[in-house]
């Protein structure tokens, strides 16, 4: 991380921010010295661990935080999920593609969960990870059912499923709510 400071030639400064992620140029001016310039950035615009992720996460797009679009896609990634297991089941699809789409939606939700919790809301949070970990026992319980580890009917792969689906959709519903 750099700042570049620019002088003008009426005296005033502005400056430009590269970081690791983020790059940005405030072409506003400040009419006042070097010391306080420095000062009013350090207060304004420090990125570093929380305040990171929480400007990540509420970064306003379309009048809606970051985080709730996350939350969008990775619903939308685990119901296309169960379309290509239940396309699977119906002969339609190879089995190959619903195991990747266990991956991408996981690797989703996994974001969210690194970033949702400096959000600070707490119940939501918790419910994210109520969700999340309902999600990961029906991978493990229709990988062993795929693999032949344990001797469980495949009824409770899908009944799974959809009590993960009940708390995802509660979850991402109290999330849009509190962001209102």
């Amino acid at each position: 991380m750099f700042i570049v400071l620019k002088h003008s030639i009426y005296g005033n400064y502005s400056f430009d921010y590269y970081g690791y992620f983020l790059e940005f140029r405030l072409d506003t001016y400040f009419d006042c010295n070097y010391e306080e310039l420095c000062e009013n950035f350090v207060k304004k615009f420090s990125l570093y661990g929380e305040e990171y992720m929480v400007s990540i996460a509420l970064y306003q797009i379309f009048g809606k935080p970051v985080i709730v679009y996350l939350g969008v896609v990775t619903i939308i990634s685990f119901l296309v999920t169960a379309i290509f297991g239940l396309s699977f089941y119906r002969g339609l699809l190879r089995f190959k593609w619903h195991p990747i789409m266990v991956v991408v939606s996981f690797f989703l939700a996994i974001i969210m969960t690194v970033i949702g919790p400096s959000v600070g809301k707490p119940s939501i949070g918790i419910l994210g990870l109520f969700t999340l970990f309902s999600f990961f026992i029906t991978a493990l319980i229709g990988l062993s059912i795929h693999q032949r580890w344990l001797n469980i009917r495949f009824i409770w792969h899908p009944i799974m499923v959809i009590i993960s689906f009940i708390l995802a959709i509660i979850h991402g519903l109290l999330g849009i709510l509190a962001f209102n």
